[in-house]
Parts: C-alpha cells; sequence; structure tokens
C-alpha cells in the first residue's frame, strides 16, 4: 500500500481544446513531416532505379531501347497478325466465322 500512495495523483481535468494558432502549428508540422516522407520516399526511389540499372548493365538497357517501338510509330506492325492468330479457332479461322462458311 506504501507504492500507491507515493505515486501522484492524475488530474482528472480535461485537456483545454487547442487554440487556433495551435491547430495551424500542428497543421504546418504535419505538411512538413509528410513532406520530408515524401522525399526520402523519393530519394529511395531514385537510388533502387539506380541500383537496377547498375546491376542490368548499361548494355541491355541499350538493347531493350532498341527493342522498343520508336515513339512516332502508331502501332507494331506486327501486333495485327498477332491479334488474329490469338483469336483464330482450332480450325485455323475465328470462331466468329466458323458456322458462316465460304460463300454467304
Amino acid at each position: 500500500m506504501a507504492f500507491e500512495d507515493e505515486r501522484k495523483p492524475k488530474s482528472k481535468a480535461p485537456r483545454p481544446s487547442p487554440t487556433e494558432s495551435e491547430r495551424e502549428v500542428r497543421s504546418i508540422r504535419e505538411e512538413e513531416r509528410k513532406a520530408e516522407r515524401e522525399a526520402e520516399r523519393q530519394e529511395r526511389r531514385k537510388e533502387r532505379r539506380e541500383e537496377r540499372r547498375e546491376e542490368r548493365g548499361e548494355e541491355e538497357r541499350k538493347e531493350e531501347q532498341r527493342r522498343r517501338p520508336k515513339s512516332g510509330k502508331k502501332t507494331d506492325p506486327y501486333a495485327i497478325a498477332r491479334w488474329r492468330d490469338e483469336k483464330q479457332g482450332p480450325g485455323g479461322e475465328e470462331p466468329w466465322k466458323a458456322g458462316l462458311g465460304r460463300n454467304r
């Protein structure tokens, strides 16, 4: 019981509501923290990107750029053929044409 008596009594008074200036200070601090976190996140992304670039090597990156279609080209010339091949059914024709026959 002696231990309980030595403790300070907790005040039951309600906390005063924050004033306008305190609210502004809090919001400013929150925004600063948010901005710091975002900057750290961007920095980590940048570091990871650089690490990946170093891992893959400069040659692989250049080769990948060569394989990519040029920005000026609208479509891949073989895209239509690939799409047609994917859509073809087991008989070698498009499934929506299978029941129609040759002479419509």
